[in-house]
């Protein structure tokens, strides 16, 4: 129900701006609810996640919200801090790796998941955005590339990240 409210409020945005890009761009916990959408309105070019809430007990929320970002071959660009309390740069990464199609990331070290959210980012944001907007060249990747995770990753965050996908595919088959 909440997915389909948030395609209709997407496909009206689309149709009163007909012959624009169209990129969805959510914080926090929208970012997984409208990554959700990405895949399900023709017209989005792409998207971009701030402070995306990956990891195992966001999992339990929003973990049926997952394969709609983690399985697109739209561009999306991930923004996330250093010290993020919601997903650790591991786990983070770690989901990285898994994702297919066009994607970028960046990393603001030092800062927290709320202060991204605060106006002392905003023009930082909107240079990310704009640049991230601009770009032709977005690199792709394949899905389920195991190779690549940092070797940072603990066993330990990669069980908490395996898990969260899993919870996130049976919770969108409506196994859960």
């Amino acid at each position: 129900m909440l997915t389909t409210s948030v395609c209709n409020q997407v496909r009206y945005i689309v149709e009163k701006h007909k012959g624009h890009k169209i990129y969805l761009v959510a914080s926090s916990a929208g970012a997984p609810i409208a990554g959700t959408v990405l895949n399900r309105v023709d017209e989005i070019e792409g998207y971009i996640g701030i402070g995306y809430i990956f990891g195992f007990a966001a999992a339990f929320l929003f973990g049926g919200h997952y394969p709609g970002v983690l399985c697109s071959n739209k561009r999306r660009l991930f923004i996330n801090g250093s010290c993020d309390m919601f997903t650790s740069v591991c786990e983070y990464l770690c989901c990285w790796c898994m994702m297919c199609g066009p994607r970028k990331t960046h990393t603001i070290p030092g800062v927290g998941h709320f202060e991204m959210e605060g106006p002392s980012y905003d023009s930082y944001m909107v240079d990310l955005i704009d640049k991230f907007v601009s770009d032709e060249d977005i690199p792709t990747g394949a899905y389920g590339c195991m190779w690549c995770l940092p070797t940072s990753c603990c066993s330990t965050c990669l069980l908490g990240v395996f898990t969260a996908i899993i919870i996130g595919i049976l919770a969108s088959l409506n196994y859960l």
